[in-house]
């Protein structure tokens, strides 16, 4: 993994973790509506393939929940 893709993954987990604080409907009807408009065809080839690579690690049983996540994110 490059620096710059260590950097986007961090970026990524730091806007899940905002996602799950937001308690205000009206934002979430906004962020909803951002991701209505992207489909498959819109994502970058290196985005499918790590949606794939999840989706794979998931069917094989490799997972976490969503609190253990959280946890070892807060505990970094």
């Amino acid at each position: 993994m490059t620096a710059s893709s260590s950097n986007l993954a961090a970026r990524k987990l730091n806007l899940i973790q905002l996602l799950t604080s937001i308690d205000d409907e009206d934002v979430i009807t906004q962020l909803e509506s951002i991701f209505e408009k992207i489909s498959w065809d819109d994502l970058s080839d290196e985005i499918k393939e790590s949606i794939k690579r999840g989706i794979k690690d998931a069917d094989e049983g490799r997972k976490i929940s969503f609190e253990e996540f959280l946890k070892k994110r807060r505990n970094r």
